[in-house]
């Protein structure tokens, strides 16, 4: 699989300060009796001390804010966590999201009830964070921000069958040695042909990352074949 194998490449290029403490963590776990997943628990021993990679804008996945959360002894009643689920940190859009233990889901949550699946898994939330990191620049040969894509209903049913994965608002697309992230939201706007014809133009926004490891996942897999 794709991601599986872009997270491989691009964790080596990840710089820790340190590592996570694992003996402060179980004992966090234990002491607080954190329903705590154990691909959770991999993810912040691992990475937990990545500032780099899980600090964006509101968003902190980081250790140190999960310590932070439980060892809060005044909690905002807003604050508390769903039956089963930990805290995993705050997302992109400054909100407190949770990891259900049944699960592996993330999802924000009000008054102690999951809201909207925003990632299917921490799979997911850690692409996500390396693709909003400034690791991909040492990963792929050239990235494109902010490319306008016309004709959406075009370009979706063309490529339908080059969707890999979804998250949140985003869809991902392999076009030959690109990785295309596609904006679900459809933007609609009016101009007038020679000032006589009104048009209306539709497009949706993508974040165009090509080469580097992707050419390498793609020589991997033809040669296994």
């Amino acid at each position: 699989m794709l991601i599986p194998f872009l997270i491989e490449e691009m964790s080596e290029v990840i710089i820790s300060e340190k590592p996570v403490d694992v003996s402060e963590l179980d004992s966090l776990i234990e002491s607080h009796n954190i329903p705590m997943r154990e691909d959770h628990r991999s993810f912040l021993i691992k990475y937990g001390n990545c500032r780099e990679l899980l600090i964006n804008w509101f968003s902190n996945f980081t250790f140190e804010r999960f310590k932070e959360f439980y060892l809060d002894e005044n909690p905002f009643d807003e604050d508390i966590l769903p039956v089963d689920t930990a805290y995993i940190g705050t997302d992109f859009s400054d909100v407190f999201v949770c990891i259900d233990y049944k699960t592996g889901t993330i999802q924000p949550y009000f008054d102690q009830k999951k809201d909207i699946v925003y990632y299917n898994n921490l799979e997911g939330l850690l692409f996500t964070c390396f693709l909003k990191s400034n690791y991909p620049k040492y990963v792929f040969d050239n990235i494109s921000n902010n490319i306008e894509i016309s004709n959406p209903k075009s370009f979706l049913k063309q490529n339908e069958k080059r969707k890999f994965y979804e998250i949140q608002d985003d869809n991902y697309y392999l076009i030959g040695n690109k990785l295309y992230v596609v904006g679900k939201h459809i933007y609609e706007t009016d101009y007038k042909l020679l000032n006589i014809f009104k048009i209306k133009h539709r497009f949706v926004m993508a974040n165009i990352y090509e080469g580097g490891v992707i050419d390498k996942y793609i020589n991997s897999h033809s040669t296994k074949n």
